[in-house]
């Protein structure tokens, strides 16, 4: 776990489904999860992804975003995942979740690699409700049970 007190770069980028999606939608508004991962052949971020995908629906409800971006292929650099590599205090390439405040301040980025997938999500929600109780007008806990 790195703790940057960096701030997330603002961007949008263009999902699968056409609509257009990142961190620019969430500033000022919520909490983050920014997952920077590797492809669907990485058995880790497919199951990182999966864990984030299944909680997403809740955690918009109670007020956390969550920003997944694609690692470019080795060998290939996209401006965006520089930039939040730089932002997460991580090695270019490297498969990392931060954790953001809605002012753009990254609390914490965990490695998607370092332990399964479960506990890092765990400890991300954990940072979660630490910036929530930061704020006693924000107070609103995320309920990951």
């Amino acid at each position: 776990m790195t703790e940057t007190h960096s701030k997330v770069p603002l961007f949008q980028l263009e999902g699968a489904d056409g609509r257009r999606y990142g961190t620019e939608d969430l500033w000022q508004r919520k909490e983050m999860l920014v997952a920077l991962l590797h492809g669907e052949a990485c058995a880790r971020c497919r199951e990182l992804r999966e864990l984030l995908a299944a909680g997403e629906d809740e955690w918009r409800r109670q007020g956390l975003g969550l920003v997944l971006v694609e690692l470019a292929p080795e060998g290939e650099e996209a401006p965006v995942s520089v930039r939040l590599a730089r932002a997460f205090g991580v090695r270019v390439g490297e498969a990392s979740l931060g954790v953001v405040d809605r002012f753009g301040e990254v609390y914490a980025s965990l490695e998607a690699h370092a332990r399964p997938a479960r506990e890092v999500l765990t400890e991300a929600l954990e940072w979660v409700d630490f910036i929530q109780r930061q704020c006693p007008e924000c107070f609103a806990p995320v309920d990951w049970a």
